[in-house]
């Protein structure tokens, strides 16, 4: 966590339209959009896809579950046929649990233990383990495609696949996402380092390690 997006226990940022942020985005998609059209090497048919927005991912900066309107915002997104992908850290269990339904359902998994969550994750409420835990419970009752996601690190969180397995057994995800940390400006202020990213080969290991100690799972 770098502490240059915006990060709040609670909501106490101003609250936007939320027709008129998808309206803003989508025009200045379209406006990016129509920049590379002009190029030669622009295929027509992929053009023609790129004109119309059919997907929307609600990830990487702040909390989406915590904006108040998210259900105002999710219902503009589906009235246009845009589906709904939807990355949440698993600290607003409450709001989670009031959320309606969305295309897919995503919980960044930074920790397989309570040390591991508080060194990678850098949570910000004391009961960031009690509250990442009712998430995975919530996860395991929604009736949208669910997704578990793995972020894994080095030296940090990849020493246990079976204490893993425990906690994503909780959330019954419907996939699990398994992945290697990449180089962020980020790393320079906690302290990570090259050493620290994951080749593939070791994030496929743990990724099989991972399908033996549970059932039902097996790479994809």
């Amino acid at each position: 966590r770098n502490h240059i997006n915006p990060v709040a226990l609670d909501w106490k940022f101003d609250t936007d339209d939320p027709e008129e942020i998808l309206e803003e985005s989508l025009r200045k998609h379209y406006a990016t959009i129509e920049k590379q059209c002009l190029s030669p090497n622009a295929l027509e048919h992929r053009k023609a896809e790129a004109r119309q927005v059919r997907h929307c991912a609600l990830s990487l900066v702040g909390e989406p579950v915590a904006y108040p309107r998210i259900r105002e915002f999710l219902s503009a997104l589906h009235r246009r046929r845009i589906s709904s992908f939807l990355v949440t850290n698993g600290q607003f269990p409450k709001a989670l649990s009031t959320l309606p339904q969305v295309t897919q359902l995503y919980l960044s998994c930074d920790g397989a233990t309570a040390e591991q969550l508080k060194s990678v994750g850098k949570p910000l409420f004391k009961d960031y383990w009690e509250r990442y835990m009712e998430s995975m419970d919530i996860l395991a009752t929604r009736r949208e495609r669910t997704v578990c996601r793995l972020t894994l690190l080095r030296g940090e969180n990849m020493a246990g696949p079976a204490e893993w397995a425990q906690v994503l057994q909780r959330a019954r995800p419907n996939f699990i996402e398994v992945k290697g940390v990449t180089m962020a400006g980020l790393f320079q202020k906690t302290g990570l380092g090259t050493m620290n990213m994951p080749t593939h080969l070791e994030v496929k290991d743990f990724a099989q390690q991972l399908c033996e100690e549970m059932t039902g799972y097996q790479l994809a």
